[in-house]
This record gives structure tokens, sequence and C-alpha cells, in this order.
């Protein structure tokens, strides 16, 4: 049994209520939709400058995480990592909805693990002559 199958256990979440919660989430607003409006007038009459360069954010794609793509987690399939990363905010939004739970991260909930501090890299010494 997988580690995503076993959490889903333990914390009493269904994948339905996941599916659900994950389109609600990546569902787009009418401020998407405005941002989307920008970005296509951007292209059309400012080519030459940056999304960054106008402050223009980018819009959520609108599509939640389907019950197939759940299904496949919970069988230990591979998902690709746009799907876990949906997977992941909905869990996070139902157990803080739950419970008020801390938000878990992908490695945790697919693969068991936590995550490690980054060791930062060390300036080498100088060579005594």
């Amino acid at each position: 049994m997988g580690s995503f199958k076993e959490f889903l256990e333990n914390h009493q979440l269904s994948a339905v209520a996941i599916a659900r919660m994950s389109v609600r989430i990546e569902q787009q607003t009418d401020q998407d939709r405005l941002l989307v409006a920008k970005r296509k007038d951007k292209r059309k009459n400012q080519a030459d400058k940056s999304y960054t360069d106008l402050e223009i954010a980018k819009p959520k794609l609108g599509r939640g995480v389907r019950l197939h793509h759940i299904e496949a987690a919970l069988a230990d399939r591979k998902i690709p990592k746009r799907v876990r990363g949906k997977i992941v905010r909905a869990v996070n939004q139902l157990l803080q909805k739950k419970s008020g739970a801390n938000p878990i991260d992908s490695l945790l909930l697919f693969q068991g693990k936590t995550l490690k501090p980054k060791a930062k890299a060390e300036a080498p010494e100088p060579a005594a002559d």
C-alpha cells in the first residue's frame, strides 16, 4: 500500500472530496479572465515587452484534478508533477478546513518522506601559500 493511500485513510479523506475541492480551488475567477484578456492584448499590441514588465500575473487554468487522477495516485501509478501539485493543494485545503492542520508537502504525501533542508554551499577555504 502506498503512502498516499495510507495518508488518506489516516486522515479520513475520500477521493471524491479531493476531486471536488480541487475543482473548486482551480476554478477560474473573473480576475483570471481579466488576466487572460490582458495577456492577449499584450501579445497583440506590445509584443516587445514582457509580462513581468507590464505586471501581468499568470491566470489559473481552470482545470481541477479529476477522479481518475486520484485513483491512479491511490494505485501508486506515476502521475504528472502538475497533477500532484493540484492534489497536494486540495488535500491541504481539506485538512485545514477539517482540523486546522499544517500544510503538507508532496514528498510526504506521495513518497512518505519529508523535505530535507538544502545544505548551503560552503565557500572553499583560501589556500595558504
